[in-house]
């Protein structure tokens, strides 16, 4: 929740909260509720231009630790595992966003077996079409329940841009995805998805077997075995050829931490200090290596570009916590 704070400085007299904001604002009894909401947002969304303006103007700088955003109702569905917290990549990509805005949400664990169910059941839409025109069900999704009507989203970055547009921070510099920079992490998260993400099967296979619920197992089995025409066991590499396509995968983060150090600035993430759209999706890959191979993947991964992944981790660490 905005605190209403009170600043001795002659172009600023409130830090007004979206609370008092919603008491303040008199409209006609006629109105609806949503286009009450809408006006509220707006006026609030003036509010905070005109603070920026007169801070920025004045010199005066308010606090990041004084900044919350408002209290919200979130529901956060993501894949259940048989680990304390989860092990997908795009799920992590949206809490990692939720926790860097101090959005207030709960989880709902879904396993991947039930995801169909829960997201038709919801009202959730499919995130793609299979070649068969069957709607296609994954996750992450997200239920904002905060506004009337709620809003309801599938797909990480889909999630991530709304959460850009409706819980905006004052502080522009903390933008996760600014318009300006999508076309730029477009190309980003494509050089991820075919250097390293599309790499990894062959030599986390059976990690990621091992982590799912028993029920998940029976899916993700009878699912990857009929895509590759084999067992799982035959799909895992071995011996020397798993060796070498860990180097090439290697290489591809050698090239992700020689690109990070051209940028100037204090920090261990894409941007310096703050998390943006590019973090998210490294990061997840990272915390997923991290949970579904600590013995054997995140050990390499920790042990390349000379700890750069390990300083990496520890600067996204504030961000997370699974509750």
């Amino acid at each position: 929740m905005h605190k209403m704070r009170v600043l001795e400085h002659p172009l600023l007299s409130i830090w007004i909260s979206r609370f008092a904001l919603e008491h303040l604002v008199s409209l006609p009894p006629q109105v609806e509720q949503h286009e009450k909401q809408m006006l509220i947002d707006e006026y609030f969304k003036a509010f905070a231009r005109n603070v920026r303006r007169e801070v920025h103007s004045s010199k005066l700088i308010v606090p990041r630790a004084n900044y919350r955003m408002a209290v919200t109702k979130i529901i956060f569905l993501d894949i259940l595992t048989v680990l304390p917290v989860p092990t997908s990549p795009n799920t992590w990509k949206v809490r990692l966003t939720l926790n860097y805005k101090e959005l207030t949400y709960g989880t709902k664990w879904v396993e991947t077996t039930d995801i169909e169910s829960v997201c038709k059941s919801l009202g959730i839409p499919p995130t793609s079409m299979l070649p068969d025109g069957t709607p296609k069900y994954t996750l992450p999704a997200l239920i904002d329940n905060t506004f009337t009507p709620p809003a309801v989203l599938s797909d990480s970055n889909p999630i991530i841009e709304y959460l850009e547009r409706t819980y905006t921070d004052p502080d522009s510099s903390r933008a996760v995805c600014p318009p300006a920079s999508r076309a730029l992490h477009a190309i980003f998260e494509y050089h991820v998805t075919q250097s390293i993400t599309a790499q990894l099967l062959p030599v986390m296979v059976m990690h990621m077997y091992d982590k799912k619920t028993p029920r998940d197992r029976i899916h993700f089995r009878q699912r990857t075995e009929a895509a590759f025409g084999k067992k799982l066991e035959d799909i895992e590499l071995k011996g020397k050829d798993r060796e070498e396509h860990w180097n090439k995968i290697e290489r591809a983060f050698d090239l992700l931490a020689t690109s990070m150090r051209a940028r100037s600035g204090a920090g261990e993430l894409f941007t310096g200090s703050n998390l943006s759209l590019a973090d998210c999706t490294l990061g997840g890959l990272l915390l997923a290596l991290r949970y579904d191979s600590p013995d054997e993947a995140w050990m390499k991964v920790s042990s390349w570009s000379n700890g750069k992944w390990i300083r990496y981790m520890a600067a996204l660490s504030k961000w997370t916590a699974v509750e």
